[in-house]
């Protein structure tokens, strides 16, 4: 699939999914655009499916000013509309990143601390806990 373009205010009730609609991966500074990528909905579907129970979208699409005024990465994938950070309520951050990692994922940040795990659809694999601030690269979330 694709990264499309979206407008909240025109698209925002669309479903992507059975679980999923484009105003959950809007930016957080109110804009109206959205770029999401249609392979990252299907894994969080993949993922919503497995836990049975909500999955929150803590961080989805960001304008580049926005991911600037929070301090992401320069080359972020919420920029390109390839990455969501996400909380899936009754499960633990581990749980999840095993998840994406067995559903084939290529982009897993496990946040221990903050209690959430960033996914995206980079091609080329990047696993790491992050935890107090210290990022550590993994191979694996075994």
């Amino acid at each position: 699939m694709a990264v499309k373009t979206y407008s909240l205010s025109k698209d925002g009730e669309t479903r992507l999914s059975t679980n999923f609609k484009v105003k959950e991966f809007a930016c957080k500074d109110g804009s109206d655009k959205i770029l999401i990528d249609g392979d990252l909905v299907a894994y969080l579907q993949k993922i919503r499916d497995w836990a049975g129970t909500a999955v929150t979208i803590n961080s989805g699409y960001r304008t580049k000013s926005y991911n600037e005024s929070i301090g992401g990465a320069t080359n972020s994938y919420h920029v390109k509309g390839q990455a969501a950070d996400i909380v899936v309520s009754g499960k633990t951050t581990l749980n999840v990143a095993r998840k994406a990692e067995d559903l084939g994922m290529k982009g897993i940040m496990q946040y221990i601390t903050s209690g959430f795990v960033h996914v995206d659809t980079r091609t080329s694999k990047y696993y790491a806990k992050v935890e107090n601030g210290k990022t550590t690269s993994v191979s694996t979330f075994d």
